[in-house]
């Protein structure tokens, strides 16, 4: 376990993130990384964060920040789930930064949101400590929400828009 907030990416969990769904290793990615690319494998001496440690990381930057984490055991759970699926620590803690930025803060959703935040970009190469990278998670939801601004939208909301409209016509009608 890591005593410090500071998480840092070894090649176990480089490779965890470059494994698809099925287990397999993405071998343009490590290419890729064998030829000096975007990918950075650090020393396999490390230790892999648990799930606990990022628990730990992400409630002392939250107390730092001015607001403790009243019910952690939640929030590991959903820690857990997504480290689970196949998530690093690093990404972890960036969708944990998504999660806080949208406000809702249900811990069942924490794995949606390292997800989101994965599908935003890849993990920094450089060592974060926990409350940098709750921050650009953080970063990354506006730059979600901006997208997500620009996108057409889907034909569910075309179908509430147009059952708005038709109540409130309907209810005009009525006055």
């Amino acid at each position: 376990m890591i005593a410090t907030s500071e998480v840092v990416a070894t090649a176990t969990t480089d490779v965890a993130t470059n494994a698809t769904r099925t287990g397999e290793i993405d071998k343009k990615t490590e290419t890729r990384s064998q030829r000096g690319g975007e990918v950075v494998t650090l020393p396999t001496g490390s230790v892999t964060p648990t799930a606990q440690a990022v628990l730990e990381g992400y409630c002392e930057a939250m107390a730092e920040a001015g607001t403790p984490v009243a019910q952690p055991g939640p929030v590991l759970a959903g820690i857990k789930a997504a480290m689970k699926v196949g998530y690093t620590a690093r990404m972890t803690l960036i969708g944990l930064g998504m999660w806080e930025a949208e406000g809702y803060r249900q811990p069942k959703q924490i794995t949606e949101w390292v997800e989101k935040a994965a599908r935003q970009g890849s993990e920094p190469s450089q060592a974060m400590g926990a409350a940098d990278l709750l921050l650009e998670g953080r970063a990354r939801y506006q730059q979600y929400l901006v997208r997500r601004e620009l996108a057409t939208p889907s034909k569910a909301e075309v179908r509430r828009a147009e059952s708005a409209r038709s109540i409130s016509r309907y209810l005009q009608g009525q006055g």
